[in-house]
């Protein structure tokens, strides 16, 4: 992997985001309580996935529930092939719905070389620390926007300001 040219690498990557998604901390005057809004019900789960390469989140898609691989070839096929270049190499996980046959025939019938992480390495994968500071920038988002207002104003954010 390091003949590749960083800016020809595409790092693809999922993340699940619970709509209650807070601060386990706080801070309040002595001996009063730290208030906050969670209301201790079941919430929902929203997923994004999205390619991280050349300092910039890619081809972005959240939705409700979990991943699987008939809504995965669907991003990749719809969302991600769209913005591939010929020649560039995406690198996954090697989570099951990454596997199927239509994944790999999607993303080669764009030119691009389709490549798999070894198991249990996702400290190789260059996306996970871009999903942990979403997590934070959304944790530390106190505006009274909706939980889908800040995820979206931040994978905004990270679509144009990520760094490597």
């Amino acid at each position: 992997m390091a003949q590749i040219p960083a800016d020809q690498i595409v790092w693809v990557d999922e993340t699940g985001i619970e709509e209650r998604l807070f601060r386990s901390h706080a801070r309040s005057v002595r001996g009063h309580r730290a208030l906050g809004d969670i209301s201790g019900k079941r919430v929902g789960r929203t997923t994004l996935i999205a390619g991280y390469g050349a300092g910039v989140l890619k081809a972005p898609m959240r939705f409700k529930g979990y991943t699987n691989t008939r809504v995965f070839n669907a991003w990749c096929e719809e969302v991600l092939a769209p913005e591939l270049i010929p020649g560039q190499v995406v690198i996954m996980d090697s989570a099951s719905f990454h596997k199927s046959k239509a994944t790999r025939d999607i993303i080669e019938a764009t030119g691009a070389i389709l490549l798999f992480q070894p198991k249990y390495s996702p400290d190789c994968n260059k996306s996970e620390p871009q999903w942990a500071n979403l997590k934070r920038r959304i944790r530390s988002d106190n505006s009274n926007s909706t939980f889908i207002s800040k995820l979206d104003k931040h994978i905004r954010y990270m679509c144009n300001h990520m760094v490597n």
